[in-house]
């Protein structure tokens, strides 16, 4: 059985039996594949490991530092503005939530208990994206259906940094590969709606009462900033 991020194993007899299956493996993240002759299981850990670095763009040599550890179970790490916290999403309490820690790890405590489904399509509901605002104050999330291709639904959400109600902002939108962008007053984000043909429409949402109003946008010829390694990804100015 997989769900929300581990894999469990539960024990059936083939007999005709009343007795319950019974788990045979609690915590980590392992999969037993196949029962042996002698009684005992094999199984395969599925795990990454992921660090979090940062590069001070001051110095005259600009040398990445590693700052810790990420455990398997976060993801989507997005640091506040004054770069001290760390808002992510985790599995480590078994379902899908939202944290806020100190950047090294300490102080963490949960901002988001409990993701919302996505309407019909159940509890599969994915967080695509978190951002905070730059006064340090809000923090948006993006939320997906987690379908598949060719679905590019989202919700936008919004819950003080602080901890309080999350309240929807957006209630049908298109996902975002980078996370959601915010105003410099951070009064509004900005969000694209994808018609038919998907092609993207923008508009500016106040977050104080979820005003949409249309942005123009003026094409421009792409053009090359820098080289990135070939394993960089989400680049964020």
């Amino acid at each position: 059985v997989w769900t929300d991020g581990s894999y469990y194993s539960r024990l059936v007899s083939v007999e005709a039996s009343r007795v319950a299956p019974r788990l045979i493996n609690s915590g980590g993240n392992v999969a037993v594949s196949q029962i042996l002759a002698d009684g005992t299981g094999l199984g395969i850990e599925q795990g990454s490991k992921s660090e979090l670095w940062r590069i001070d763009l001051q110095a005259s040599r600009r040398e990445p530092e590693e700052v810790r550890n990420i455990p398997w179970t976060d993801n989507r790490p997005h640091v506040s503005p004054d770069g001290r916290s760390l808002a992510f999403v985790t599995n480590r309490n078994g379902p899908t939530q939202i944290w806020v820690s100190l950047l090294d790890g300490s102080q963490p405590r949960v901002l988001v208990s409990s993701v919302p489904p996505f309407d019909r399509y159940g509890d599969r509901t994915v967080v695509d994206s978190i951002s905070w605002s730059p006064d340090g104050k809000w923090i948006a999330v993006l939320t997906e259906p987690g379908v598949g291709h060719g679905v590019n639904d989202a919700r936008l959400f919004l819950v003080p940094a602080a901890g309080g109600r999350l309240r929807v902002l957006v209630e049908l939108c298109s996902q975002v590969r980078d996370s959601t962008q915010w105003a410099e007053d951070s009064q509004s984000v900005f969000v694209s709606k994808e018609d038919e043909q998907y092609k993207a429409n923008y508009f500016r949402v106040d977050i104080s009462n979820g005003t949409q109003t249309p942005v123009e946008v003026v094409p421009i010829s792409p053009y090359d900033l820098t080289l990135l390694p070939s394993d960089a990804e989400q680049p964020h100015l």
